[in-house]
């Protein structure tokens, strides 16, 4: 039997195939390289986002816990206001108050004076 002999162009024609198959799997290799690095980002961003997760639960449950003692807090806000209006328009009221009975000692002070004045008067003519 006699074997077929390689020919210099089917010998090329080989080595051109082999090397585009081997440029190939170069090209895959780069690529499966670029998909594990992009891999090991996802995994890295899940477990951040999963930290990020977890806080932000807590975060909801502080603030639910909150809750009710700021509605507590703003009660006693709105009732504590409404108590300084009242202190305030009592103090502005004991202010008239005062001035009132300045005006009133004043003539009353007037009268004690000339009640004096008319006793002295009167015992000067008795004597």
């Amino acid at each position: 039997m006699s074997e077929p002999m390689a020919t210099d162009a089917a010998i090329q024609v080989l080595t051109e195939r082999v090397g585009n198959a081997l440029d190939d799997l170069k090209e895959m290799k780069g690529q499966i390289s670029a998909v594990q690095s992009a891999l090991i980002v996802m995994a890295t961003m899940q477990e951040k986002i999963s930290h990020v997760d977890s806080k932000a639960s807590r975060l909801s449950l502080i603030a639910d816990d909150t809750k009710d003692q700021i509605a507590k807090l703003q009660t006693d806000v709105k009732h504590q206001g409404w108590l300084w209006k009242l202190v305030g328009t009592g103090l502005l009221a004991c202010l008239g108050v005062i001035g009132w009975a300045s005006t009133q000692y004043q003539s009353f002070y007037d009268l004690i004076t000339r009640v004096t004045i008319l006793e002295r008067l009167m015992n000067v003519g008795q004597k």
